[in-house]
């Protein structure tokens, strides 16, 4: 399963990440995040995320996030189960959790302003600069 960890993705690029998964047989894999969940191994769909899994290695599961804004931010949490039965019937299972926070970076914007433009030479101007980002440069 995918280990806690923390990762930055910046407005409006691609998040991808992947839900590794191991035992047999495995029938459910999820991804989660607030009240959006997505089954994996059925290959769903909601809004901007995707998750499926990985033709080229089955024990993938690739979460996708196009066009990353701060509503995606948080915590995604991947949910494999296993499910077989006994040769005497019994049901046996295990469940496996794994998360990942992605955190919202807005790329940093520089204004520079005069109060005066165009000056004369020899005046005094003030200049202003502004600068705007998420986390704050």
């Amino acid at each position: 399963m995918v280990a806690s960890s923390a990762t930055s993705i910046y407005d409006g690029t691609t998040a991808e990440f992947t839900c590794t998964v191991t035992g047999y047989p495995v029938t459910s894999v999820t991804v989660s995040k607030d009240s959006l969940t997505l089954d994996c191994l059925a290959g769903t769909t909601s809004g901007d995320t995707t998750c499926s899994q990985n033709s080229n290695s089955p024990s993938d599961f690739v979460i996708k996030v196009e066009t990353f804004s701060a509503d995606e931010a948080g915590t995604y949490m991947c949910t494999a189960t296993t499910k077989w039965y006994e040769t005497n019937g019994t049901e046996m299972g295990s469940t496996a959790e794994g998360s990942l926070d992605l955190d919202y970076v807005k790329a940093s914007t520089t204004n520079l302003t005069f109060d005066k433009n165009p000056a004369e030479v020899g005046e005094t101007v003030t200049l202003t600069c502004r600068v705007e980002g998420s986390p704050m440069p």
